[in-house]
This record gives C-alpha cells, structure tokens and sequence, in this order.
C-alpha cells in the first residue's frame, strides 16, 4: 500500500511563489525604488482663506 502525501503540492508551489514574488516585491520597494517626487498641490479649496 502506498503513503499518500499530506498535502496539496501545486497549492504549495503556488503558496511558495507567491510569498517569494512578494518579499521580491517588497525589498524592491524598500530599497531600490527611487521614491515618489513630492510635489506641493495647490488645488482650489484646499489652502486657507486669508
């Protein structure tokens, strides 16, 4: 009689490349993005009346 495995393998590899795309994803992020450029908005209604 033959031992079944325990789980479920392609769920597992999908679980595992999803987790590896996003710690991919994050370190890209945290360490190599050059950021955002601020910009300062002057939209109508959103500075103080004088």
């Amino acid at each position: 009689m033959s031992q079944k495995e325990g789980y479920n393998k392609p769920g597992f590899w999908t679980f595992v490349i999803v987790l590896v795309g996003n710690l991919v994803f994050f370190t890209y992020i945290s360490f190599f993005h050059p950021g955002v450029k601020e910009h300062s908005l002057n939209l109508p209604g959103t500075s103080q009346a004088k």
